[in-house]
């Protein structure tokens, strides 16, 4: 009888890959334990990246971070993260669907007063009177579909700053700041 050599099954090869992925960690933080103390800390540096989207022009979103930390020694760390969101597609307006067309205004920003002080007016079909927004967009909505406002966007940067030192006998002082800008907003806070 002879042997015939077989080629790896794939249950063995990825048993032989979770083997190197769990022991790999192992053997780096041996060969860093061997580090001296005294040789320089390198940045850390951490990103992430998040993609999100729904279904019929609904909502997306991306959203990017990285995050930097130095450890100078003694104790003594230094961090930096940015952040990047952008939100945009349609976005339900809180009405339901109907069996009829319907129209709305899109959120303008815009007064309901005139320069002038005085509203601005318009006169239904029915003859109510209505207060108009000095600027109105309108969209319509099909019949049996969801209104949504397509015009729907946002974009978020963001960054904070910190550091972390000892202060005293067992004691840390920590400090920073944080910076945020939307279209509609700027935060700015600090921490200690």
């Amino acid at each position: 009888m002879q042997l015939i050599p077989r080629s790896p099954s794939a249950l063995r090869l990825g048993l032989m890959a979770a083997t190197c992925a769990l022991l790999a960690p192992v053997v780096h933080a041996q060969e860093s334990a061997e580090v001296s103390a005294e040789e320089e800390k390198p940045l850390q540096v951490d990103t992430g990246l998040f993609f999100y989207k729904e279904n019929k022009a609904r909502i997306q979103s991306y959203d990017a971070i990285v995050d930097l930390k130095k450890d100078f020694g003694d104790e003594e760390v230094a961090g930096l993260r940015i952040s990047v969101d952008s939100l945009s597609g349609g976005s339900p307006n809180g009405a339901i669907a109907s069996h009829w067309a319907q129209t709305f205004a899109m959120p303008s920003g815009a007064s309901l007063h005139s320069s002038a002080g005085a509203p601005i007016t318009y006169t239904t079909a029915s003859g109510r009177v209505v207060s108009q927004l000095a600027k109105v967009t309108l969209y319509t909505v099909a019949p049996g579909e969801l209104p949504l406002d397509t015009s729907f966007h946002d974009r978020r940067i963001a960054g904070d700053l910190s550091w972390s030192q000892p202060f005293g006998q067992d004691n840390h002082l920590s400090f920073g700041g944080h910076l945020s800008h939307e279209l509609d907003f700027l935060s700015v806070s600090g921490n200690a």
